[in-house]
């Protein structure tokens, strides 16, 4: 599903977009040791907010005060990348036909792109709509 998933990021860190380093085996589980590592890393990944529908899973990270960070020691050091191909790997395997639609949730609608954040965008894995605002959520849920 993501042949060339380390091609991609490491474009990013060459544009310096990226800072953390990556390993060899990174984005590559070609041997069962890599693999492994791959699973591993995914065990531990949280999801803030997931919806289901019929024909979607919706994926969502909401921040507040946090900032989305890498964490090099998983495998897939960067987290919302990390979420969307767990989840893709996922549905892939269940043999669901259903389309992951990954969105952010922050306090500001514009500013600094977090890298991860351009980079999905970039990928075309999260549309510029699904990067929403609290202000954003607090008016869908208000009672006409």
């Amino acid at each position: 599903l993501f042949h060339d998933l380390r091609k991609k990021v490491e474009g990013f860190v060459d544009q310096g977009l990226f800072r953390l380093k990556l390993e060899d085996h990174h984005y590559n589980p070609s041997g069962k040791k890599e693999k492994d590592e791959l699973g591993s890393n995914f065990v531990g990944t949280e999801v803030d907010v997931v919806l289901e529908t019929p024909n979607h899973l919706f994926i969502g990270e909401a921040k507040s005060e946090s900032d989305l960070k890498g964490k090099s020691e998983y495998v897939l050091v960067h987290q919302l990348i990390r979420q969307y191909v767990m989840t893709k790997i996922l549905v892939d395997r269940l043999g669901s036909k259903k389309k992951v639609v990954p969105f952010v949730v922050r306090n500001e609608p514009k500013g600094r792109e977090q890298a991860q954040v351009q980079f999905m965008v970039k990928q075309g894995w999260l549309p510029e709509r699904n990067i929403l605002t609290w202000d954003c959520v607090k008016d869908l849920t208000q009672d006409s």
